[in-house]
């Protein structure tokens, strides 16, 4: 299918700040948390004091602090007690385990023993000449990866380094073993030398094996196609251990939703273009929903979908590192903070639905070039969240989890719920939901624009409900009017006219609205 025309070049400095603060907090706790854990240490060992059989024939006895034997008296005609220095501190292996002793008469070497467990480890990561400080893999380009991926400078780029996080970094390398025919250039993922982000990688693993051994899917278009391909995921290509590194080996994908944005300086893409988004991310959704599959992404944000090429609206979801399924759910703080979804703020049980939210905060965004709800800390969002839709419903606050963070704002008054954050009092919401998602163009619209924006807020709405039950689901929402196939796309501008040639996907942001 055709591409749009070129993203707009203008855009404000703050805009840029806000969306780029405080993006991904949930991955930046997981680490504070392994952090954490590597601190641990073992209880120490200690050796009982026991008599030898010599000593036990010559009647030596084993000396007390006093001097003399255990339970005996010094006294006139004592023998002078044998001074054992090996034993005079020694203590039994129980009292030396005990939690009350080893926190306040042992608490100094209890520390001293953390301390020197930690900078020794620290200095074994230092001197290593693979690794830096932090685990993560240095990065040299012409490195040769399992001998087979060369790691190379990006095309037009000035290093090899594709993205970074707390999980480790994503380079772009050459296949020096790809068959003719196939694709050189490959996204080589090098997870940090580390135990906690090592075991999840191999989770990513097992979850993106699964994905390519899947049956493929008859569709009436297409006929038989790759399951990969029609779920709209990213495929990997290979996997192994290089230097004690977890390695994945992906498809090379041009950029993502996020780089979109940065390229329309945050002033947002077209409805038709979103339109197309919501489509191939609703079918992704959908395919990860089915029952032999079960997969909850849950981290689904601009970051995480890609363009499958620069000149196509075409797009897939990746980096699974985070996900889980229905029957399996490790974690209770998950996604990043602008897409998280009421249940997961309440600490309520949680489904597939969150990906939902996810992306129905994702669609305005990418509308707007502003996210929905960009609240600074957990209150703060719930807050923003509750000014635009209302408040919870009873229900999920009365349920609500004993760690979550935002259930103590709630406060019952009569007979009702009220949201208590910094001082101030939400009975109910403040902003206009229309006016948010729409552009700021000089009403009155077109009839094809009011009809644009009625259906995009309708189908929205849904995807925001409260109630996880209640919400739309990916099968429903691919039937809505918005993501019909039917909206036709914006013709592309003349080349003189697109601006800036770095992005070929159209946004159809000058116009500031559908068209």
């Amino acid at each position: 299918m055709s591409s749009s025309s070129s993203v707009t070049t203008r855009s404000k400095a703050s805009a840029q700040a806000d969306v780029a603060a405080g993006k991904d907090d949930a991955a930046d706790d997981k680490k504070m948390e392994e952090d954490k854990a590597s601190h641990k240490t073992e209880p120490e060992k200690s050796e009982d004091v026991e008599m030898s059989d010599a000593d036990k024939k010559e009647g030596r006895h084993l000396t007390t602090a006093g001097g003399c034997p255990p339970g005996g008296v010094p006294g006139k005609g004592a023998k002078a007690p044998i001074v054992q220095p090996e034993l005079m501190n020694k203590q039994p292996t129980t009292r030396l385990k005990n939690p009350v002793i080893r926190l306040t008469v042992k608490l100094l070497d209890t520390y001293q023993n953390i301390n020197e467990k930690y900078y020794a480890k620290h200095n074994k990561r230092s001197q290593d000449q693979w690794d830096d400080e932090h685990g993560d893999y240095i990065i040299r380009a012409g490195d040769l990866i399992n001998n087979r991926y060369k790691i190379v400078k990006r095309p037009n780029g000035s290093s090899p380094l594709l993205g970074k996080g707390s999980f480790g970094q994503v380079v772009y390398a050459i296949d020096t073993k790809a068959k003719r025919g196939e694709r050189q250039d490959v996204a080589l993922k090098i997870i940090k030398n580390h135990h906690h982000w090592y075991e999840q990688a191999k989770i990513e693993i097992q979850l993106l094996r699964r994905f390519t051994k899947m049956d493929p899917v008859n569709t009436q278009t297409r006929g038989l196609v790759d399951w990969v391909d029609y779920s709209n995921v990213v495929r990997l290509v290979d996997d192994f251990v290089h230097r004690s590194h977890c390695c994945l080996v992906f498809e090379l994908l041009p950029f993502t939703l996020y780089d979109l944005l940065k390229y329309s300086r945050f002033k947002g893409v077209s409805l038709q273009l979103v339109s197309r988004f919501a489509h191939h991310l609703l079918r992704s959704l959908e395919s990860l929903r089915m029952p032999e599959v079960d997969v909850i992404h849950c981290d689904l944000k601009p970051e995480n979908v890609m363009l499958v090429k620069h000149d196509d609206h075409r797009v897939k979801v990746i980096d699974f590192g985070s996900s889980c399924s229905s029957k399996r759910q490790p974690f209770t703080y998950i996604q990043s903070r602008f897409y998280r979804s009421p249940e997961v703020l309440l600490c309520c049980p949680y489904s597939h639905a969150i990906d939902m939210w996810s992306l129905g905060c994702i669609l305005v965004e990418m509308h707007t070039g502003q996210p929905l709800f960009n609240g600074k800390n957990e209150a703060e969002q719930m807050w923003k969240i509750s000014d635009v839709l209302g408040l919870p419903p009873d229900h999920m606050i009365a349920n609500a989890g004993s760690k979550s963070k935002v259930k103590g704002l709630f406060k019952m008054e009569n007979s009702k719920y009220n949201l208590h954050v910094k001082g101030q009092t939400l009975k109910g919401p403040t902003k206009n939901f229309k006016a948010i998602v729409r552009k700021p163009t000089a009403p009155p619209y077109t009839m094809e624009q009011e009809c644009m924006y009625a259906m995009f807020e309708d189908l929205v709405l849904k995807m925001l409900e409260y109630d996880p039950a209640k919400r739309i689901t990916p099968t429903e929402a691919l039937k809505h009017a918005f993501v019909s196939p039917d909206i036709p796309l914006r013709p592309n501008p003349p080349a003189s006219a697109r601006g800036d040639s770095s992005s070929k996907v159209d946004q159809g942001s000058q116009t500031g609205g559908p068209a």
